[in-house]
């Protein structure tokens, strides 16, 4: 037997002059929506969302975004701005950036303020809006250190510096491109090779201490041969003013929990460097390390004219003058400094207090013209010589090589 379906509503039975019409008696306020709804027999929600869409203002399905179109726009543009200085985006990394942005920029959102980062479904609605930002996959620890100085990898920095360079019209201008680095320092000595019997097993010297506490200095120079007064971070809460007793002149030092660099401390070194700096536009590079590049870090240095150059992961051996020319000899002299106080000292430890007299002997001789000068060159970042670089330090692509092996 044929079955014959029979509706059991009038749902959808409108004609669309109808709705022409109802729409066009709500836009000239002759009736509200419901009456016209009611009046020309057409769907409530229906009308109401066609008469919202005339007046530009309907609504995503799914929510409104936790910024608006304009704050976002610009967030996006950043987080390319940063991924061409060498900045590695990841998805945590543009959560972050993103209430960061919020905040400082005092853009209203809904981010979730007790994890100080955008949420995930957010994330991937932002790469859904915004096509041009991509995600790159970071390398596994291991993998990173192989390929660390990749043929591939120092070009890419080699480009973009020079992109930067020339952007700000700062070729052949040495006084405006720096290079800033961390070391530690120890509270003891390292003691140095010493005669003993041959053979003999228990060969000791004096030393302070079996392990001394850290300290972490931070050093910056230009390829013009200048340095900035050293930043000097002790570890603790209470900062005592004759910590800074012999320290260079203009040494500045601060407190953390651990005696390490973090965010705050960086972004106090940032005004540190500022007061010290040549003036206009200038050049820093720097490693990748997380408390060099949080959104406020590179809100500061825009702020200041600082333009960022990160060197790529696992290449500052090659690429960063402070360790190819400065910090061995620093390290060096200090050692010598800290042995021969020892010496003279047999009954005391190296302490905060101590320590500035002996820091400023070994840094008056490893802070020279020369060193700062030499650790440009040999890194190829001033004069800009990609060439510099030998070629037995950079390796190819491991994957690549196998595959031609097996060929």
């Amino acid at each position: 037997m044929v079955r014959t379906y029979k509706r059991k509503t009038d749902a959808g039975e409108w004609s669309q002059e109808k709705m022409d019409e109802a729409v066009n008696k709500v836009q000239n306020k002759k009736l509200t929506i419901r009456e016209a709804a009611k009046t020309f027999s057409v769907p409530f929600t229906s009308l109401q969302r066609r008469v919202t869409l005339s007046r530009g203002t309907i609504k995503r399905r799914g929510g409104q975004p936790a910024l608006d179109e304009n704050a976002e726009k610009r967030l996006a543009d950043r987080l390319l701005h940063l991924a061409s200085r060498g900045f590695g985006i990841t998805p945590k990394a543009v959560r972050k950036y993103a209430f960061e942005f919020a905040e400082r920029q005092n853009v209203q959102h809904k981010f979730d303020r007790s994890a100080g980062m955008a949420g995930q479904d957010w994330f991937h609605r932002f790469l859904q809006r915004n096509k041009n930002i991509s995600i790159r996959k970071p390398e596994g620890l291991s993998r990173a250190r192989i390929n660390g100085m990749k043929e591939e990898k120092v070009a890419e920095f080699f480009n973009t510096l020079k992109t930067v360079v020339d952007n700000n019209n700062l070729r052949g201008r040495p006084e405006c491109v720096y290079n800033v680095d961390e070391t530690g320092m120890p509270l003891n000595n390292r003691p140095p090779n010493i005669i003993a019997q041959k053979g003999a097993r228990d060969v000791v010297s004096m030393t302070s201490v079996e392990r001394g506490e850290n300290v972490t200095v931070l050093a910056c120079m230009n390829a013009a041969g200048q340095y900035i007064p050293p930043f000097v971070l002790f570890k603790g809460v209470r900062k005592r003013d004759d910590f800074l007793l012999g320290m260079p002149p203009g040494t500045e030092v601060a407190m953390t929990e651990k005696g390490w660099v973090t965010e705050e401390a960086f972004k106090l070194w940032l005004q540190h460097f500022n007061r010290y700096r040549t003036s206009g536009k200038v050049v820093l590079i720097l490693d990748g390390h997380a408390s060099h590049t949080s959104y406020s870090v590179v809100d500061l240095c825009d702020s200041f004219e600082i333009e960022l150059v990160l060197l790529p992961p696992h290449t500052s051996h090659a690429l960063q003058p402070l360790d190819v020319s400065f910090f061995k000899p620093l390290k060096t002299y200090y050692h010598q400094q800290a042995t021969a106080w020892q010496h003279s000292h047999p009954y005391q430890g190296i302490t905060k207090v101590a320590f500035g007299a002996l820091f400023q002997r070994a840094w008056n001789q490893a802070a020279s013209v020369g060193n700062a000068t030499k650790g440009f060159e040999k890194t190829g970042i001033f004069p800009l010589n990609a060439n510099a670089i030998p070629d037995y330090k950079l390796i190819g692509d491991i994957e690549s090589d196998i595959v031609e092996s097996q060929v």
